[in-house]
């Protein structure tokens, strides 16, 4: 269990959850009798941090979905605070979660990889119109070929989700990652930068191109009956949504070798390809489009060094 959750149960154990009458609460996740903040640790521990499963899901399941998901752990954190009546008709029967895909929650991802590169940065940002968590198992392809995940940095620096009960899993499966938030008591929404992928894939892949896709993934200690996988959403104050992707150049503007960054390396890499016939900006116009103008020249290396050096305006994003 991660430090901040086991601190965080400590602290808010007594809330708990209303008094049950005569049956027992749907919940229950760690089969103790008792209905309290340390069931939603128990199962988020469980789908994220390789933690035992629930003696009964059943019992364990609280939005009455028939799965346990963030969704079930949110209105847990809602009903601690806020107060609510637990249900006592377990085992539930209302289909399991099947969320739309929608445009109105995305996530924005860096579209092409370095062609000069074996490794590259794949930077993710959410967009979302009010969240109160989200369960997303991702995979990340360079062309058709599933991408070698080095690291992941989540959250990144300056996110909303700083301070969260964050969860970050690696599996063993190519290109694949998943990540995991609840917010306490914020419920973000708007843009926000998600997460900095380090991954590595071969230099002969054709076009370059990334694509992001919703993975598979079964908790380390899921049982049988319990071990299908998770449902990838954002649970929201309504029913809970899938984003849709949406490959951007522009994440990090003026990056015209897509490394992650603006640098003094990007005005070396447009001088070498205007004057010495070097690689394009990754098979994507606008991130050597430093200046806005809609076309790449020599003014654009320009731009970026005098933003570098003399304190001149930001690269922009066409």
């Amino acid at each position: 269990m991660s430090r901040f959750l086991l601190l965080f149960t400590v602290a808010v154990l007594s809330l708990g959850l209303p008094a049950i009458g005569n049956a027992q609460a749907c919940g229950d996740a760690d089969g103790n009798g008792a209905l309290n903040i340390s069931d939603m640790v128990y199962m988020l521990n469980y789908l994220f941090e390789a933690g035992p499963p629930s003696p009964d899901f059943d019992i364990a399941d609280f939005d009455s979905h028939q799965e346990w998901t963030v969704n079930d752990a949110a209105v847990i954190l809602n009903c601690t605070f806020g107060g609510c009546d637990p249900s006592q008709f377990c085992p539930p029967t209302i289909p399991a979660w099947n969320p739309a895909v929608t445009s109105g929650y995305r996530i924005r991802h860096t579209s092409a990889f370095p062609a000069h590169l074996d490794h590259s940065v794949v930077n993710l940002a959410l967009d979302a119109a009010g969240l109160t968590g989200f369960q997303l198992p991702l995979r990340i392809l360079v062309d058709t070929i599933p991408a070698q995940i080095d690291s992941v940095q989540f959250p990144v620096n300056g996110s909303i989700f700083e301070g969260d009960p964050n969860f970050l899993v690696l599996p063993s499966t190519p290109g694949v990652f998943v990540l995991a938030s609840l917010p306490i008591f914020s419920y973000p929404s708007g843009s926000t930068p998600l997460a900095r992928v380090f991954v590595s894939a071969p230099i002969d892949t054709a076009s370059r191109l990334i694509h992001l896709e919703f993975a598979d993934y079964v908790p380390a200690q899921a049982p049988p009956g319990h071990d299908g996988p998770i449902t990838p959403m954002i649970a929201t104050w309504n029913v809970p949504v899938k984003p849709s992707f949406f490959g951007t150049c522009c994440l990090v503007p003026g990056d015209a070798n897509g490394d992650g960054a603006c640098t003094i390396s990007d005005a070396i890499y447009l001088i070498n390809y205007y004057f010495a016939g070097g690689p394009g900006p990754m098979q994507c116009p606008a991130l050597g489009d430093a200046n806005g103008s809609g076309t790449l020249n020599i003014s654009d290396a320009v731009w970026i060094i005098s933003y570098i050096f003399m304190g001149g305006p930001a690269p922009l994003c066409t």
